[in-house]
This record gives C-alpha cells, structure tokens and sequence, in this order.
C-alpha cells in the first residue's frame, strides 16, 4: 500500500533538531554522538525520519496508536529498503517497511512485536485474526527520528533540558503529527507511555467532545491516567493511555495489569468504532 502524500515531507525532513539522529542533515549542523561517543556521519544508514504505517483508507482508521518516536534503526535491512530512493518512493518504502516489522515480517523488535499486539487485543480483542490490526488501525510517533541512546536518555545532562527536548517535540508535532492527525481523523487515539501522555495533554489540538459537543483541548490526568476535556472537565473515552511496553517489569501481575488495562480502553471506545 502506498504512502499518504504529506508522508513524503516526513521522510525527507531537514529540521536539524538537537540530539536526534536526523539522515537528511549533515552531522556538522547538530554535533550528533553515537553512544560510544563519537560522531555520526551523514553516511550511516537508515536514521531517516520514518514511524508510521497503516493499511486503513480514509474514514475508517478507528485507533491511531502513538508512540513517542521509532527507537534505534535496524540499519543494514533499512538501508537495503531505501538506497537510491527519495520523495514518494523512499516514502512508500518506510511506510511499507514499517508495517513489515509491526507483522514480524522483517528484522526483530520487542517494543514493536508487543505494540502490535497490544493494538490488535484493544481493537479487535484477545485470540482475534492479528492480521486485521492495520486494516483499521495505525502506529505513529510524536518524534520521527531516532535518538542515540533511548528517548528516556538522550536529553540527560543538557544544559536546558526540559525546553531543549520541548523544542523537538513541538517542531516534530507542528511538522508532521497534526498534519496526520488531520489528515486521517482517528475515531480514537491512544498515547502509549508518559512521555506522549504529556505531549497530547499540552499542544493546542482541539477535539470535540462526544458528550458535551463543544470542540475543546484535552489537558492529560497524569495520576489517573486520563485525558480531560477542557470544555467540561470530563474524562474522554476518544483518547486513551497506556504505559509503553518497555515500562514491564516482566512479572506476572504486570502482564495481568497490561491485558486488563488494554481490555479497558476496548470496552471504553469499542461504541465510537461500530
């Protein structure tokens, strides 16, 4: 399936934004590090901005699920999917690479392989056909560049941290996140880990509100783990949370507490899908 056309903006993005490993910008502009320390040349392969996929058409994505942004590349596979390719076909080739991934059809991520099915057990329920889940459903992130090392690491020690990593965040969004948002109109939306938990709950996105109708922001419960519609100060059911996979402990209880928490948001939203 083809890309959308503002995906090809996506992909070759230029913004030189701090930290983030950015294929379209020469290292020199942003004095990029690799996790041993040294620098990252405009030849490694695969960091171009990337994250999204989906195999809905227009009007029936039910569940836009989204992360804060694509992790580490899986540089070699990348690489041999984009070589040579730019606009629209270096484009459908990310789009198309992420969706193999999502489906264990290409190279072997942990957070992706649970993402995937956490999405297919809030949408369709547990024991469920797994290869319906893009049918009606897409992942997306806030950030669509790679950080060395994980998100929750790369701003550590930065001198103006909380607005340097704000920065990025809000340059990313206004860029290329609402543009998505607008562009597919999910029924639901759920943000998956604190991180986009916040970033949903401050940016000026309106979104009208099922129950009292008017068109408001959503401010995010962070103790309740809620959004909140700032017209009438209720929760919502349209936009949901759930901790990022990589937030497990690996206990039994925790997964009991995941499969319960993903049962929630499905009998929460599954009347906005029908």
């Amino acid at each position: 399936m083809p890309a959308p056309p503002y995906y090809a903006d996506v992909v070759s993005c230029k913004e030189h934004c701090a930290v983030v490993c950015n294929h379209n910008v020469p290292s020199s502009l942003e004095g990029r590090t690799r996790e041993d320390g040294s620098k990252i040349s405009i030849e490694d392969k695969g960091w171009i901005p990337r994250g999204t996929t989906t195999r809905a058409t227009l009007g029936n994505l039910d569940l836009m699920w989204i992360l804060i942004n694509p992790g580490n590349p899986q540089k070699e596979l990348e690489h041999n999917f984009y070589s040579g390719k730019a606009g629209a076909e270096l484009a459908d080739a990310a789009w198309a690479f992420t969706e193999r991934v999502l489906e264990g059809k290409e190279a072997n991520s942990l957070t992706l392989r649970t993402t995937y099915q956490d999405i297919t057990r809030v949408r369709f329920g547990d024991g469920d056909d797994p290869k319906k889940a893009l049918d009606r459903c897409m992942v997306t992130n806030v950030v669509r560049c790679s950080t060395p090392p994980a998100w929750g690491e790369a701003f550590k020690g930065l001198k103006g941290e909380t607005a340097v990593r704000r920065q990025v965040v809000d340059t990313c969004f206004e860029n290329h996140l609402r543009r998505e948002i607008e562009y597919w109109k999910p029924k639901t939306i759920i943000a998956v880990g604190e991180p986009v938990g916040e970033v949903l709950g401050r940016i000026n996105l309106e979104w009208e509100h099922s129950d009292c109708g008017i068109k408001s922001r959503r401010t995010y419960d962070k103790y309740e783990k809620k959004f909140v519609c700032l017209a009438c100060k209720q929760y919502v059911i349209d936009w949901g949370f759930i901790a990022h996979p990589a937030a497990r402990k690996g206990g039994a209880s925790d997964v009991s507490n995941r499969s319960k928490n993903l049962d929630d948001l499905r009998d929460s939203m599954r009347e906005l899908w029908d």
